[in-house]
């Protein structure tokens, strides 16, 4: 019973990094530009340089991956691109509570 559990676990946590890095990958392969976005209505160019600082776009891929990996192990799952705060925070927000603690 032990060794099936142990299992399932294992079992999860790779469907969960197979899960971030598509995830990752599959927002850097989009061929619309991440900064440009957030720095709308038609930012200037000086202004999409800056966030892509602000936001390491303006590393390696190799770098963003893992800082990406990193902040999702640390349960930091960054910027909402809509309300501009945590998701962490809108989750919390949005989600029922079901636990009275």
């Amino acid at each position: 019973m032990i060794g099936f559990c142990f299992k399932r676990l294992v079992w999860g946590l790779l469907v969960l990094v197979a899960v971030a890095v598509i995830t990752f990958f599959l927002s850097r392969v989009v061929p619309a530009d991440p900064a440009a976005f957030l720095g709308r209505p038609e930012p200037s160019e000086e202004t999409v340089q800056r966030i892509r600082v602000e936001h390491g776009l303006d590393r390696p891929l190799p770098e963003q991956f893992a800082s990406y990996m990193i902040g999702l192990a640390k349960g930091d799952l960054g910027e909402s691109i809509r309300t501009r705060r945590s998701v962490s925070a809108d989750l919390a927000q949005y989600l029922p509570r079901r636990w009275n603690c």
